[in-house]
């Protein structure tokens, strides 16, 4: 069975489209409180209002075999490669490299997604085009240490900013 099926959808999940990480995140558990969403957004935004939403179903990942995880992608177009993540399924790393190809990601990227780790089967939460590249602790130069062989940081970025130079003066 896929995703929908291992989920019944009670739920909703929605999320300003201008925000970053999870920030205006909302968990809407009925058609009570999603009334009450809708009527707080008219309250407090002048109209026209400044944000385009999202609202998906929520997806309980807290169950096996599914887990949250997230992908450093980095390539030109068409020839994205996932670093790090040996432990994740290849059939996982596979997906997550078409998902980018699909969505036309070059240079540098995250894809945050769940897991089924049976299958291999992804649920995209979410690609950042714009990843964290400030601080050693990102999930890119986490990826990149527990790369093989591992990349130091300096190498990251100068791979990143030779693929956005490329990409620049096409």
């Amino acid at each position: 069975p896929g995703a929908a099926d291992t989920n019944n959808v009670t739920t909703l999940v929605v999320k300003p489209i201008a925000e970053g990480a999870s920030r205006g995140v909302r968990r809407l558990m009925d058609e009570r409180e999603l009334l009450a969403y809708a009527e707080d957004i008219a309250k407090n935004q002048a109209p026209p209002f400044p944000y385009a939403y999202v609202f998906e179903p929520f997806f309980d990942a807290s169950r096996a075999p599914w887990m949250e995880c997230s992908f450093t992608l980095m390539g030109a177009l068409g020839d994205l490669r996932v670093v790090g993540q040996s432990t994740i399924d290849a059939r996982a790393k596979e997906r997550a490299r078409a998902v980018g190809h699909a969505l036309g990601v070059e240079g540098c990227a995250v894809l945050d997604a769940f897991v089924n780790t049976d299958t291999g089967e992804l649920i995209v939460i979410e690609m950042n085009t714009v990843p964290d590249m400030t601080s050693p602790d990102s999930t890119a130069f986490a990826h990149a240490r527990n790369a093989d062989p591992p990349i130091d940081a300096e190498t990251l970025c100068t791979r990143a900013l030779s693929l956005a130079l490329v990409r620049r003066f096409r």
